[in-house]
């Protein structure tokens, strides 16, 4: 019998937590709780208290586990398109992949998983008048009739799941896209992380479009520093603020008010095929502001994995024109 996801990822936890559980003894309790039935385990998570608890074992896991793949001769480090990546908390009853991009400093995109495939459109439009597959090439053909006649259906059928990490106000820009199901960190249940969005490189306003920014090319060597170090000074008193405001009894949902949109969210976000395209369509454009070009274009590298036919099809529209 196959094995679930969650099952694969308990027994890799278990395998790996009895290979180094003589080096950390605070991680013996941790094979309990791994042992734990996937119901009871989702339970124990929904209470804040005990899933804190659980989520700071699970978080030095992780962190064995990518200081165990950065040792010489261990190449088990499949972080894509970044070596020595650290891979993101997941979650039991969460499907466990290595895919990720890491983008700026703190955020990324992982892939968490799919469903359907290419053909699995084709095979949704030829139910219409109850046609079987003529082969690769007759499918791929009429993939791109439904595209470019916008049969927007078809496309529907098949989903894909990311877990991202991403800065407030990009966020901000990111939930206009209103089709997707999306579900966010909650600042009401849990303390956020000092994670906050700093450039490697400050722009100026567009002297053309009121919206937009373009590269400071004519500033003092120092400028980009001067502007770090401007954004630096109100993160840490914004986050001093907050943590002081923590320790003398406010509550997490009112002492989050003064943190500047600047700081890391994370969420979990799926798309059906059709909407995807769209998004990529706005986001991944050069109108589009440049920190959510870097998250479109990741989760357009994975969706072109998963789905080359379709992409190859929006590809060849959007060189077209």
């Amino acid at each position: 019998m196959e094995k679930s996801p969650f099952a694969e990822e308990r027994d890799r936890s278990l395998k790996f937590i009895g290979s180094i559980g003589e080096e950390v003894p605070r991680l013996q309790g941790l094979a309990e709780f791994y042992r734990i039935d996937r119901d009871a385990w989702r339970d124990l998570y929904r209470r804040q208290r005990g899933g804190e608890a659980y989520r700071e074992l699970q978080e030095e896991v992780v962190a064995l586990r990518n200081k165990t793949r950065a040792r010489p001769g261990n190449c088990d480090n499949r972080a894509h398109g970044n070596a020595g990546a650290e891979l993101p908390l997941t979650t039991p009853n969460q499907p466990m992949t290595d895919q990720i991009i890491n983008i700026h400093d703190h955020g990324f995109v992982r892939l968490i998983d799919t469903m359907g495939t290419d053909v699995r459109i084709v095979e949704a439009a030829r139910l219409s008048y109850r046609s079987p597959s003529k082969g690769e090439e007759a499918d791929k053909k009429l993939l791109r009739y439904l595209f470019k006649n916008k049969h927007t259906s078809p496309f529907e059928m098949c989903k894909i799941t990311f877990n991202i990490k991403m800065p407030i106000f990009v966020m901000r820009q990111f939930v206009r896209h209103r089709m997707q199901n999306l579900n966010e960190v909650s600042a009401r249940y849990t303390e956020l992380p000092s994670e906050f969005y700093l450039p490697e490189q400050w722009r100026v306003q567009d002297t053309k479009n009121k919206q937009s920014s373009m590269t400071a090319s004519d500033v003092e060597e120092d400028w980009h520093i001067r502007q770090s170090k401007h954004a630096e000074r109100i993160y840490d008193l914004a986050y001093q603020t907050y943590q002081t405001m923590l320790k003398e009894g406010v509550a997490r949902e009112m002492a989050r008010i003064v943190l500047p949109v600047g700081i890391y969210t994370e969420i979990y976000s799926a798309w059906d095929l059709s909407n995807l395209l769209k998004f990529f369509a706005l986001r991944d454009d050069s109108h589009a502001q440049a920190e959510i070009q870097d998250y479109a274009r990741a989760m357009k590298s994975f969706t072109a994995e998963r789905f080359p036919w379709v992409m190859e099809v929006y590809e060849e529209s959007r060189n077209a024109g």
